[in-house]
């Protein structure tokens, strides 16, 4: 999948996108999310087990919230934004 393809199925720019692979910006919780729930499983499994440090599910929302050094208020924004996203499908 390219980073176009991505962009428009996920509803995350190609900027946005390209600046996040690149290090040069972070993405709020509800974009990545976006994101990495359009890539592909490879992708996913990649992405989860680099930032955990171990193998993963690919249950998203379960990986996120099983982050232990996660600040609460973090968890809290995931939630939020997840809630957003809900209400606006």
């Amino acid at each position: 999948m390219n980073a176009k393809l991505l962009a428009a199925e996920s509803g995350v720019s190609e900027v946005q996108l390209s600046r996040f692979r690149h290090g040069k910006q972070d993405l709020y919780a509800g974009a990545l999310i976006a994101a990495l729930s359009k890539a592909p499983e490879e992708a996913q499994e990649f992405y989860l087990s680099a930032v955990l440090g171990r193998k993963v599910q690919l249950d998203l929302e379960s990986a996120i919230f099983g982050l232990t050094a996660v600040p609460d208020a973090t968890v809290a924004t995931v939630v939020c934004d997840r809630r957003v996203e809900e209400q606006q499908l």
